[in-house]
């Protein structure tokens, strides 16, 4: 790895499995680096992928997602601009959660979008681990516009992958014994195949 990509990998500890992403006043940054790049890179290496396709993903989800213009009607109309909140992610059922990773980037490109600090992310597990319903996966803690904004996008990406997890798992567990090796194959969701090989894995 190149010293800048390890200087970014020590800072997720220890070993991917608690990682904060903080606001511009929170965190002494090098020259020229912004948030929102230094979110993207720091969850695109941990998950192994190339930054600027993440990023990409994250982009065109919230667009989908908000629409034309990025407006969320609904946060916009109700939500005073300097009201800031906590979130916490939950378990919605057991299963293997992977993608958390993502909650930074699209909190960042959210944030950039509405022009307002990047919330604090504190994931609490990391990818690959076994939940039960009720446990608690992230702690996040920002402008409430932002949370808002990004939670849907965040959550459809999560959701997806930890299934394919989930279901990953189950089939590990029943092959295990019988010297049968599970692969990913090229029966991926469109545009999402990186994402869904890494939640195999």
């Amino acid at each position: 790895l190149a010293g800048k990509q390890l200087a970014l990998l020590k800072e997720i500890v220890p070993n991917l499995k608690r990682i904060a992403v903080l606001s511009d006043v929170e965190l002494p940054r090098p020259a020229g680096w912004n948030t929102l790049e230094r979110s993207n890179e720091m969850a695109a290496l941990a998950l192994g992928l190339e930054p600027q396709w993440v990023r990409d993903l994250v982009v065109r989800a919230l667009g989908e997602d908000l629409g034309p213009g990025w407006v969320d009607v609904t946060t916009a109309a109700t939500v005073p601009v300097d009201d800031d909140r906590r979130a916490e992610v939950v378990a919605a059922e057991d299963g293997v959660v992977a993608g958390l990773l993502l909650w930074p980037v699209v909190l960042a490109e959210a944030a950039a979008r509405l022009d307002l600090p990047v919330p604090t992310a504190d994931l609490r597990v990391h990818d690959g681990a076994r939940i039960t319903k009720g446990d608690l996966l992230a702690d996040l803690r920002g402008p409430t516009r932002v949370l808002l904004v990004a939670e849907r996008t965040a959550l459809n990406l999560i959701r997806h992958l930890s299934g394919v997890a989930t279901h990953s798992a189950s089939w590990v567990a029943a092959l295990a014994g019988t010297g049968t090796r599970l692969l990913d194959t090229r029966c991926t969701t469109p545009g999402l195949r990186p994402l869904e090989r890494y939640a195999v894995r």
